[in-house]
């Protein structure tokens, strides 16, 4: 195997390895089942009431490092008028991530978001969820 294969095959070792770590595991099946593809940090917490805020923040930051997701934000005051919430920042998939995921079978969106659209939320979740995305 030459050094472009051994990196390729290291990078999705790598990237699988973060992935299905347990909390992070969570956070990527809601990334997947999210009707934007797109949730914020304020959808993911309350998603996965039994983890704190801060270790999904730690998640999400260790995801972001990783190149599994990438991070969405507005700069203060960019956010549309018509905006019911005022989160501004989201998180999505790589389209390396993405790739890899399609690959193995991982987070397929038309698997996950039946299953997240049947989970009953809150009006301040439902507006961040229906909040545009940047």
């Amino acid at each position: 195997m030459d050094a472009p294969e051994r990196d390729s095959a290291e990078t999705r070792r790598r990237l699988l390895h973060v992935a299905t770590e347990d909390v992070a595991h969570d956070l990527l099946i809601d990334v997947a089942g999210h009707p934007e593809g797109a949730p914020s940090e304020k959808e993911l917490d309350w998603m996965n009431p039994d983890v704190s805020r801060r270790t999904i923040g730690r998640r999400l930051a260790e995801l972001v490092d990783a190149d599994v997701l990438e991070k969405l934000s507005y700069e203060p005051g960019q956010q549309p008028d018509d905006a019911e919430s005022n989160v501004r920042t989201f998180y999505r998939f790589t389209t390396r991530a993405r790739e890899l995921f399609d690959d193995v079978g991982l987070f397929d969106p038309d698997a996950w978001r039946p299953v997240y659209a049947r989970v009953e939320k809150p009006d301040d979740v439902r507006a961040a969820e229906n909040a545009p995305r940047p």
